[in-house]
């Protein structure tokens, strides 16, 4: 079985003693190839050492919501320079959150849309956070021709349609194991096969039952087992397919 983390943070300070043994774990899980994402402009160098001196590991760039007040101009001219990297697969983590708000929403709007056209003006991936969001999310992304995944994706109907539309990519994490994950699991239910990611979010959403730990990629194979089961397709085959997606998205050889 082989199996793609198309999400996690692998620059988080949580896996700076131990980074090596958590990536022999995932090869042992049978994880080919591990997508770091970057979150903020001061540590987008830590996220590019990580893929160069791991093979397995690939990144994306691009400023998270929560962080969006820390962008500067240099910070877009950065983004498209790392675009041209040989181990860069796309902008992410990118997008909205209007929970928690610790960037201000304006900021983040006007930061996200930065961000989007670079990725449209590149054929890039966009990897998108979208959290009490939905209607700014769509409005900003319009009618373009993007390349869109869905991180972490959250169950609304609102956003599924909207994306099915539009022949997104739907990003699932350890979420659909948790116990109140009841309407996420039934729209997963509504996702094309030829649409779906799998990812950790690592060290976030560790899946049950490791819930309360720090997340790793090699956890992933919880996620998967309950993806198969909500699904009613083979495990096996179910990893064939999302690897398949995976690797056509990104054009990883």
């Amino acid at each position: 079985m082989k199996i793609i983390d198309t999400h996690c943070h692998l620059d988080d300070e949580r896996f700076d003693e131990d980074l090596p043994s958590v990536l022999q774990r995932a090869k042992e899980e049978g994880i080919i190839y591990m997508l770091t994402a970057a979150t903020e402009p001061q540590f987008f160098q830590k996220v590019v050492n990580i893929a160069q001196n791991y093979e397995q590991v690939y990144f994306f760039i691009g400023v998270h919501p929560h962080d969006a007040k820390k962008a500067k101009e240099e910070t877009f001219l950065e983004v498209e320079k790392l675009l041209h990297h040989p181990k860069c697969v796309g902008i992410g983590e990118v997008g909205l959150d209007y929970h928690y708000n610790l960037s201000p929403p304006d900021i983040q709007r006007s930061v996200f849309e930065r961000l989007a056209d670079v990725a449209w003006s590149h054929g890039s991936p966009l990897s998108v956070h979208a959290r009490d969001s939905e209607h700014d999310i769509m409005e900003i992304l319009g009618e373009r021709d993007y390349r869109i995944i869905l991180h972490s994706y959250n169950g609304s109907k609102y956003l599924l349609d909207w994306a099915k539309e539009r022949d997104c990519y739907f990003s699932i994490s350890g979420m659909i194991t948790f116990k109140n994950a009841k309407d996420l699991r039934e729209s997963v239910k509504k996702i094309p096969l030829d649409r779906l990611l799998i990812e950790t979010d690592a060290p976030y959403l560790a899946p049950v039952p490791v819930r309360g730990k720090r997340n790793e990629p090699a956890f992933i194979k919880h996620t998967l087992k309950v993806l198969s089961d909500v699904l009613d397709v083979d495990e096996e085959r179910l990893s064939r397919i999302i690897y398949n997606n995976t690797v056509s998205l990104f054009g990883l050889p």
